[in-house]
């Protein structure tokens, strides 16, 4: 195929925009490209179920006398292929979400209630604690902490001291 147009790539394989921008532009001529050659015989090749056409006839005349076309004389195309059309963008709307929310209500149920706070009775308290006993530390306990950590400090005081050797 051989491509006069400015605007088509150089490259020999034809992508389909460029095709469909050469059959849009208004001042496109077209011509054969492939002559066509009177038959031997009239009535030579034709299919006895094809009925004869004035207009097929008339076309292929002007066609085999290499007659241009503009757009406008001959806007069709090749009609074994299907009509392109290209589909208009359609702008797809969310379904809006239909549920039925509980309605709080109006009125005095809305504020808040502030209650009082009530004091807890002495005798109430003494029932209360009557069910713990005291958490009190017993002395051999107490006795046995302060060895753990006297223990402790002096293994400490050790480490520091050699630590401080070895620094220097």
């Amino acid at each position: 195929m051989d491509l006069d147009e400015d605007h088509l790539p150089i490259y020999p394989s034809i992508a389909t925009l460029d095709i469909h921008g050469v059959e849009a532009d208004p001042n496109l001529v077209v011509t054969a490209l492939i002559p066509l050659e009177s038959q031997p015989q009239p009535g030579w090749g034709v299919w006895p179920d094809v009925s004869v056409n004035d207009e097929i006839s008339y076309m292929e005349q002007l066609i085999a006398d290499c007659q241009p076309f503009t757009k406008t004389m001959w806007p069709g195309g090749d009609t074994s292929e299907p009509f392109i059309t290209f589909p208009s963008i359609v702008k797809i709307i969310p379904p809006k979400n239909c549920t039925t929310r509980s309605r709080k209500p109006q009125g005095k149920n809305l504020k808040l209630r502030h209650s009082n706070k009530k004091t807890t009775s002495s005798r109430q308290q003494r029932r209360i604690s009557t069910y713990f006993s005291r958490a009190q530390a017993q002395n051999s306990q107490h006795e046995q902490i302060l060895g753990i950590l006297s223990d402790i400090s002096s293994n400490y005081s050790k480490l520091h001291k050699e630590y401080q050797s070895l620094r220097k």
